[in-house]
């Protein structure tokens, strides 16, 4: 019988973290994972010869002393991995009905910016940013309500911010947490604001590369990981105190440990892979009370169009038909997305301009995403993936219409162009990452900041957590859970698993080939 310090359930970010900082500090670690491919939502997987990365689009704090790239730097990673700087003059390009507006790398260039477009609001501007960037310059009486979980529009509000086309840029971001302006505590909306002050970045070679990277520094320090290795449940030892003993997977292979870290949902850890029955009341009422951010769908392009000569750059591209950001989520809770005559929105990047190495045949690839409600697609949640009911492909081929059609508002002419798409809906992540009710963020966030969140430490001795759902969403949030479960199990500070490695990590720009090394430029025939 296989014996291990510590077992992770899971290969998404959150769980390479913790699996590499305790590989790192001399454990025998093993990650598990149920996919035939590592990495969770930082995963990339081929379609018809093109590559898609669904859960990478940006970075931010890479700039230098950055928290993300200390992390990299500091676990050993730098060396493997090359980002690429989004256009630092938009790496947000904002696109309100025929309105648009750029959003650059700087605080203060995106404050100026707001203030030359809005100048009737450059107090109100500043003491927005005031208040998410530096809280404790605010009036007091703002700082308690932002401790009290004062909302992203009653800090509008507060800010005297009425002008609709400056709410709507402030606020279209919130697409990068899922929870809407009206619900948002005005603290967690500004985490995700404060990530970006310093530019976007993209990995070279699309999401895998950072999964690779990760991997192959875990190895490096004789970690392991087992893909379609799918765990069945935790093996717990219910005395008077509870302490996990390891995992049995579905082919029934036992495997022993001494800690279990779950990057899962904690629906999926607690009521999927244990008898949920045997945790305290306290822990059963807070798994009822929780609830999940939107799930999406996601269209992945290929297409002909000459995109850089038309003028696209490697910035995001956020569409709403109006000012009312607040419809993003009206479609994202609405029981069927096929009611919509128009989707109100849409979430565009196109990753060829972001990293050009990733072009072949002078053709463009494209990603683009929309949120929706998971339940619409509950009806097929039984069937087998790829063997759906014709009913579920002309669904499909509906809301792929729909997309297109919002798409147009960015691109016109982009759907008589297509060379090949495809796409993913709410069961498609359900499928692959294993997601509660297909989310992409993790608990969903709509009080004080932290409110919902999971602590990494758990009522069962030996068993921790990490991922969106324990610290905070994405790629940055998943990495610092990863430290944090991993800090707990050894006994000592970050600083101590980040030690210096002298590594340095490579950014070059996305939109200019002339600043990259000769050896790493794309071949064009």
């Amino acid at each position: 019988m296989e014996n291990y310090d510590t077992i992770v359930i899971g290969s998404g970010i959150g769980g390479l973290t913790t699996a590499l900082s305790l590989s790192k500090s001399g454990q025998k670690v093993l990650v598990l994972e149920k996919h035939y491919l590592p990495g969770g939502w930082s995963h990339s997987f081929s379609l018809n010869g093109f590559q898609f990365s669904p859960g990478i689009h940006y970075i931010g704090n890479l700039h230098p002393g950055g928290y993300i790239r200390r992390i990299l730097e500091g676990l050993g990673l730098a060396n493997d991995l090359i980002f690429l700087e989004l256009n630092p003059n938009g790496y947000d390009h904002i696109c309100i009905g025929d309105k648009k507006f750029d959003i650059p790398k700087g605080l203060n260039r995106y404050i100026q910016k707001l203030k030359e477009r809005f100048p009737s609001f450059s107090p109100e501007i500043d003491l927005y940013f005031t208040s998410i960037n530096t809280p404790k310059k605010s009036p007091s009486e703002l700082q308690n309500l932002l401790k009290n979980g004062l909302t992203l529009n009653a800090l509008l509000d507060y800010c005297q911010i009425k002008d609709p086309f400056l709410r709507a840029i402030l606020t279209i971001q919130s697409g990068d947490h899922g929870v809407s302006p009206s619900l948002v505590p005005a603290a967690l909306h500004a985490e995700v604001v404060k990530h970006y002050f310093n530019g976007g970045y993209y990995p070279k070679g699309g999401g895998k590369s950072l999964a690779k990277a990760f991997i192959k520094a875990l190895q490096k320090h004789d970690g392991k990981i087992k893909v379609r290795s799918q765990v069945e449940r935790i093996l717990v030892n219910w005395q008077d105190k509870p302490f996990v003993q390891g995992v049995c997977l579905t082919n029934g292979q036992v495997i022993q440990a001494k800690q279990v870290v779950s990057n899962a949902d904690p629906h999926i850890t607690f009521t999927e892979l244990m008898d949920s029955k045997l945790l305290s009341e306290k822990l059963q009422k807070k798994l009822q009370k929780t609830e999940y951010t939107t799930s999406v769908l996601s269209l992945f392009i290929a297409t002909d169009m000459d995109l850089k000569n038309a003028g696209f750059d490697s910035g995001n591209y956020w569409f709403c038909l109006d000012s009312q950001i607040e419809k993003i989520y009206e479609l994202a809770e609405h029981p069927n997305p096929l009611e919509w005559k128009k989707f109100p929105w849409i979430f565009l990047t196109i990753t060829t301009l972001k990293d050009p190495t990733k072009r072949k045949d002078r053709l463009h690839t494209l990603e683009s995403f929309l949120f929706v409600s998971y339940h619409f697609f509950e009806q097929w949640k039984n069937s087998i993936s790829g063997q759906r009911s014709k009913e579920y492909e002309e669904v499909k081929e509906k809301l792929t219409i729909k997309m297109l059609k919002c798409i147009e508002n960015i691109i016109p002419g982009i759907s008589k162009r297509l060379i090949f798409h495809s796409l993913g809906t709410p069961l498609t992540n359900t499928h692959y990452v294993h997601s509660t009710q297909g989310n992409i963020y993790g608990i969903k966030e709509n009080k004080t900041l932290g409110s919902y969140f999971y602590p990494t430490l758990t009522e069962i001795k030996g068993l921790y957590l990490c991922g969106a759902s324990t610290d905070s969403h994405g790629i940055a949030g998943a990495m610092s859970s990863g430290l944090a479960a991993a800090s707990k199990i050894l006994g000592c500070s970050l600083n101590d698993i980040l030690a210096e490695t002298k590594q340095n990590l490579s950014v070059y720009p996305c939109d200019d080939l002339s600043q990259w090394p000769e050896s790493i430029r794309p071949q064009r025939k």
